[in-house]
This record gives structure tokens, sequence and C-alpha cells, in this order.
């Protein structure tokens, strides 16, 4: 599956990347090594990062530093946290709240303006395995799926409600990215969307642009927001099989 994008610009004001890397399956230096090079070579000047443990990802860590001199981690170091690199120094930057336990804040002063970036991991499912549809017990199968979904979807709504709250004092250009485990037009996703963010791939993407993939099953569950202080200048997925999620990656400029 290609996922296409339509619009493009040489002259963008900067480039945000988010990645859930799936750190607990890294088997080696030489994969940390290929994840490292492809994160670099997609040019980014704001890079985030799911489901990074310091203790697999050294090699990463140590790459990525020589390009991006500052960064934000939260729980990377006692389990499968989240990482955030920059290019630019950090105006302000942290733990977003303690009620959203793998969610990154970092304040950026860009040129003439601040830019505000919430990197966030929303609550996932907490499934085990595929659903597979000639299961003799698969409808049960179905049924306990949708009952982590609804219980997970919950959670997520709590965390977006916070950020929500954010977003609408805020007068900055800001940004809301990261592997969110909800579709478009979910509960929770609509909420970002009532306090005027706008999904990056809805408004520049072509086609499905799939970001989880496993086995048969194909998900655009990553998600990049921004408000209208923004302007979207270029969206892409990148597919890659060093995780089980591909790299979003969008270009902005600042609205004047």
């Amino acid at each position: 599956m290609i996922a296409l994008h339509l619009l493009q610009s040489e002259n963008c004001h900067f480039r945000v990347l988010t990645w859930n890397i799936y750190s607990s399956k890294i088997e080696n230096k030489r994969e940390q090594e290929k994840i490292a090079r492809l994160i670099i070579s997609q040019n980014a000047d704001f890079v985030q990062l799911n489901e990074f443990s310091l203790d697999s990802c050294l090699v990463i860590d140590s790459l990525l530093s020589e390009h991006y001199p500052y960064r934000e981690d939260v729980n990377a170091k006692v389990k499968a946290g989240d990482v955030f690199y920059s290019r630019k120094e950090f105006v302000e930057s942290g733990k977003y709240s303690s009620t959203i336990p793998n969610c990154i804040f970092s304040k950026v002063y860009f040129e003439e303006d601040s830019l505000f970036i919430i990197g966030c991991h929303l609550p996932g499912n907490n499934h085990e395995g595929q659903i597979e549809i000639d299961d003799a017990d698969s409808l049960r199968r179905v049924k306990t799926f949708w009952r982590h979904y609804q219980n997970a979807q919950e959670k997520r709504k709590e965390a977006v409600c916070n950020i929500k709250r954010t977003v609408q004092e805020s007068s900055l250009p800001m940004i809301v990215m990261g592997d969110m485990n909800d579709f478009n037009a979910s509960a929770p996703m609509d909420s970002l969307k009532d306090a005027g963010m706008k999904n990056a791939w809805w408004e520049g993407g072509l086609g499905y642009g799939a970001t989880y993939h496993e086995g048969w099953l194909r998900l655009r569950i990553d998600h990049i927001y921004y408000n209208d202080k923004l302007k979207l200048e270029g969206v892409k997925v990148v597919n890659t099989d060093l995780s089980d999620h591909n790299i979003l990656i969008a270009d902005f400029s600042i609205v004047d």
C-alpha cells in the first residue's frame, strides 16, 4: 500500500516527525542503526518517538543526539516511554500531565514565534494478538476486543479533554502529534477537531495513509494535528518494516 501526499514545498519553515518505534522488539545494534539512519534521512526539525526505552535504544539515542542537540523524555528510563528530539532550544519542556503518563510538551522559539508541540501516546486497546476471522470462537474475541476498545477510548477521551483545554487557552502555533490509538473520526479525535485543530493527513493526504500494520491489519492511528496559526505545506507516510508503525511527517509554515 502506497501513501501519497498532495502538498509539497521547498520553503517550509519546519518539519515534524512522529513514529512509534516499538523498541521492545528491537533485537540488535544493527536494527537500532537502521532506525536512526531512517529518521535522520527524513531531515525533520522535531522528532517524537513513541515506545522508546533507553535501555533498548542507546545506539539510536547516540546517533540522533549528533543531529538533535536538545531532547526531552518521559518514562523512557524505566519502561517504553516517549522521547522528543529538537534542533531548536526549548523555551520550556517536560511531562505534560501526571494524568497522561506518556505525554511530552515542548515550547521552542522559532524565528519570530514560539511553537508549542504536544507529543502523546494515548492509552492502547490492550488486546492480545490479531482476531482471526476463521477462529471457532472469533465472535467472542471480537466482542472482547470491542469491550477493550471502548474502555480504552474512555481513557483517551479523558486525556484529550485535558489537551483540548490547553489548545483552547493557548494563542501560540500548536501541534499535537503521536500514536493516538484511535481513528480520525473517533470521539477523542473529534474533541481535538472541536478545539479548532486540523488533521494533517485529512487536510493534505491522498489515500488511506495507514500508519499501523500487523499481518493483514492496516490502520491510521498515528496523527498530526495543528491549529490555524500554522499552514500545512506537506504531509507523507514513510512505509517501513522496522516497526509495526510507519513514520508520519508533516511540513508547516507559521501564518503571519
